[in-house]
C-alpha cells in the first residue's frame, strides 16, 4: 500500500473543525484529521459509530458479578483494562 500526501485547509467553512483544530497542538492535527477521517468511513459505511456528549466516570460502570451475563464480556474486559491502563 502507496502513502498519499494531502495538504488540508481547514477555514471557517468548518467552524467546528476549525475550531477543533484549533485546540489541538500543531504536531497532532495531522494525526486527528486522519481518526475523523477513519470514523467518517466506519459512519459511511454502516459501522457502529457512537456519540458520547459526556465522558462517563468508571465508576458508573456496572461492576461484573458472578452469574451476570457481563461474565466473560470482551467489550467489559477491553474498558476495564483501558481504563487500568490510564489510570482512570
Amino acid at each position: 500500500m502507496s502513502a498519499i500526501r494531502i495538504a488540508l485547509t481547514v477555514s471557517a467553512a468548518n467552524p467546528e473543525l476549525l475550531e477543533d483544530m484549533e485546540r489541538i497542538p500543531v504536531r497532532y492535527r495531522a494525526e486527528r484529521i486522519r481518526n475523523l477521517a477513519s470514523i467518517g468511513l466506519m459512519a459511511q459505511r454502516g459501522g457502529a459509530v457512537g456519540i458520547v456528549t459526556e465522558p462517563q466516570a468508571v465508576e458508573s460502570l456496572p461492576e461484573n458479578k458472578p452469574d451476570s451475563p457481563q461474565d466473560n464480556n470482551p467489550v467489559t474486559d477491553a474498558v476495564k483494562s483501558f481504563t487500568q491502563d490510564f489510570n482512570f
